[in-house]
């Protein structure tokens, strides 16, 4: 089980996180914002939901469950899901 949140989507956070995570069985992962608001989740230091799938697509994990949005997506969870989810399969 590997666990990341509050972090901002860098160049060098991209890398220690697939380090991380590498293989896992199961990756939660914050994913505060949509990638549409990925400007947003920048100044917030948070990722965005297809970040969080990216970085699980490219860690190999078998299961990814992303958490952590931000309160103006409280009716867009699904979407929220459907981000990652179609980033972690690609």
């Amino acid at each position: 089980i590997a666990y990341v949140a509050d972090c901002r989507f860098t160049e060098e956070n991209s890398r220690r996180i697939i380090q991380l995570v590498e293989g896992a069985d199961l990756f939660f992962c914050e994913a505060g914002f949509l990638d549409r608001d990925r400007h947003r989740a920048e100044e917030r230091g948070h990722l965005t939901a297809r970040q969080a799938g990216e970085l699980a697509r490219q860690s190999r994990v078998k299961k990814l469950q992303v958490f952590h949005f931000s309160p103006k997506y409280e009716k867009e969870a699904k979407e929220m899901f459907r981000e990652a989810e179609e980033a972690f399969r690609g």
